[in-house]
Parts: structure tokens; sequence; C-alpha cells
């Protein structure tokens, strides 16, 4: 009884549809954080939540179409659930064209153009033709990566002021390297006369 009574409740708070976590007296409430990659349906569990912007949102699958661009006809399809990163654009995108043996020219958004999906599609020797993210300062009128001369292969970074500094190690979550600045930066023109960002670029 006690077992059935639990799985009535914790279908209760999927069907609610909020992230079902512990709290006092051994009962389950709403969680405060969110649950990566959790049920968003009884009826379809591999459903996942669709990000698409804070006013579009929408639960379910993500289709994705691989296109020859000439004629129109869908060469390669793939039906995946709408969250994660095995699931996204560039991972999907990458599936897609695994079975091709001769080079293509590869069209795309900005989700499809990721560093390791354009390193793959070009060692497999496809030329790309996908659109690069945007570069956006951190602060109104700071600077951008175009603004600095990056030799990853020297563990070398300039800045616009013509100061040079080491690039460290690739860490972190999503294995960033990044140049640190410090005392350089102050008193410099270049940020002086505007708000550019901290001393740390990465």
């Amino acid at each position: 009884m006690a077992s059935s009574a639990s799985s009535c409740a914790n279908c209760f708070w999927l069907s609610l549809g909020n992230d079902a976590g512990p709290c006092d007296r051994r009962a389950r409430g709403p969680s405060s954080s969110h649950a990566l990659g959790r049920l968003v349906s009884t009826v379809d569990p591999e459903a996942r939540h669709v990000h698409k912007t804070r006013s579009h949102q929408q639960d379910g699958f993500k289709a994705h179409l691989a296109i020859e661009p000439e004629t129109g006809l869908y060469i390669a399809l793939a039906l995946r659930p709408g969250a994660g990163p095995e699931h996204h654009e560039a991972a999907v995108g990458l599936d897609l064209l695994a079975g091709e043996t001769t080079p293509l020219d590869v069209f795309g958004d900005t989700a499809y153009s990721t560093g390791d999906a354009r390193q793959t599609l070009h060692e497999a020797g496809h030329r790309l033709f996908l659109k690069p993210a945007p570069l956006r300062p951190a602060v109104p009128g700071g600077f951008t990566p175009d603004d600095f001369t990056i030799d990853t292969q020297a563990a070398l970074v300039t800045c616009p002021a013509g100061h040079t500094v080491g690039l460290s190690d690739p860490g972190g979550q999503h294995y960033q390297r990044k140049a640190s600045f410090g005392d350089l930066c102050t008193g410099c023109p270049c940020v002086s006369g505007a708000p550019k960002p901290g001393p740390d670029a990465s």
C-alpha cells in the first residue's frame, strides 16, 4: 500500500509539472532547483523541454533535417528529445552526415556552428558555410575576442593596446583558456575613455 501511495505521489508531481524534491516530514514537494533532463510527460517519457525564447516555450521533440539544396530532397532525418547535450543541433548534425563518403558543402545556422562540429566536418573534407555566433562585448562599448590577437599555439594573447600576456591551459567546465592582463589595464587609454570588460579575457 505504501509503495502504491508513493508511486501515486510521484506521478502527481510529474503531472503537475514541478520538479519533485524532498521536504519536511518525509513528504515531497516542488524543488527549488531545476532537474536536468527532467520528464515532462507521463504519456511520452522521452519528451523534454524545448527551449526557444523566454516568451516561446514548448515541450516535446526537435526534428532535424539534412536537405539537398539543389533538389530540396530530404536525405536524412532525426527526431530527438528537445533537451540534452547529446541532442544538441551540432551533435545531431554530425550524426546526419556521418554516412557521407564524399565531401559536401555544408550549410547551417549558428546552432550547428560549434567548435567541435566545425573541426569534425573540416577533418571529414567538407566545406563549411555555417553561420558563426555573433560576437558581443561583455559591456556596452567593450571589446570582443576579435579585438585581441590570440595565438593558441604559442599560448599568447595581445590586447588592443599592444600588451602581451600568456594564455592558460584549458580548464573549467567548458575547458576555457584565459588570459589575465591585471595591472596592465590601469591607466590604459583603451579603457579610460569608455566602459570596458575587466582584466580577464576568455
